[in-house]
């Protein structure tokens, strides 16, 4: 998915639709990450890999994934800075499901928006999922989703009152 390969326009230019399952796929596999105890670091665009011809979505490059708890004890953690949480980027913050929840909204923005312009005029997938998305990357941690699946359940909810 990331702009350093071949096909980003193609995969930019999917119908809605396509990002959407591909969207879902990511939001299930970070669920998966958090279950089993882990919180992402460093997932942006290029971990994404999709394969236009069997409609699958891949996540690869997740060597940075750490077991919770997560401190940030380096100040700007690695990472695309389009992806990053607040907290991410200051020494001594707890890096939690609430950053990941963060990273999910970004990553919305990405696929159904401007990437870091999150206006919502360059959003192309309704205004209730504008505002999940939103409200998922607000800077202040207390003031997002409090877990993936939280995030999850309000996109899922928002999503089937779309059609």
């Amino acid at each position: 998915m990331g702009k350093q390969y071949g096909r980003f326009n193609e995969f930019i230019d999917l119908p809605l639709e396509a990002k959407f399952n591909i969207y879902k796929d990511i939001l299930l596999f970070h669920q998966l990450v958090i279950q089993q105890g882990y919180i992402a670091i460093d997932f942006y665009d290029g971990c994404i890999m999709y394969n236009f011809t069997s409609k699958q979505t891949m996540i690869c490059d997740i060597e940075f994934y750490s077991k919770k708890p997560v401190m940030n004890n380096v100040g700007r953690m690695p990472g695309s800075s389009r992806y990053m949480s607040p907290e991410e980027f200051q020494l001594g913050r707890e890096i939690d499901e609430r950053s990941n929840v963060f990273l999910m909204g970004a990553t919305a923005f990405q696929l159904f928006g401007g990437g870091s312009d999150r206006s919502f005029e360059k959003w192309k997938a309704g205004e209730k999922l504008y505002y999940i998305a939103l409200k998922a990357i607000n800077i202040k941690k207390g003031n997002r989703y409090q877990t993936i699946d939280e995030y999850f359940e309000a996109w899922n909810n928002a999503r089937g009152s779309l059609s």
